[in-house]
């Protein structure tokens, strides 16, 4: 009698434990799912984001050639110093 009753009891917590473990998947698949939809959306984000700044850039360079120039100059000047420095620092 007593062993019925524990084979009954472990059979009811092993299909209690399976239906636990199917909600846990199905939870994990969920998240998960999230997870990449989040990723994409930031992706998506981050490629607009570039292209707004490519075009206001374009668009400063057009309204500000010289500008532009000099501050590439300038830019290009302090990284080959800096380079220079560099190289022959003892």
């Amino acid at each position: 009698m007593k062993s019925s009753l524990f084979a009954i009891n472990t059979a009811a917590k092993l299909a209690e434990a399976g239906c636990d473990a199917e909600r846990l998947k199905t939870a994990f698949a969920e998240v998960a799912e999230d997870g990449v939809k989040t990723a994409k959306r930031a992706v998506r984000n981050g490629r607009m984001a570039a292209e707004d700044f490519m075009d206001e850039a374009t668009f400063a360079v057009k309204r500000n050639p010289g500008k532009a120039i000099a501050i590439t100059f300038g830019v290009a000047f302090g990284i080959g110093a800096l380079a220079s420095w560099a190289a022959f620092r003892k």
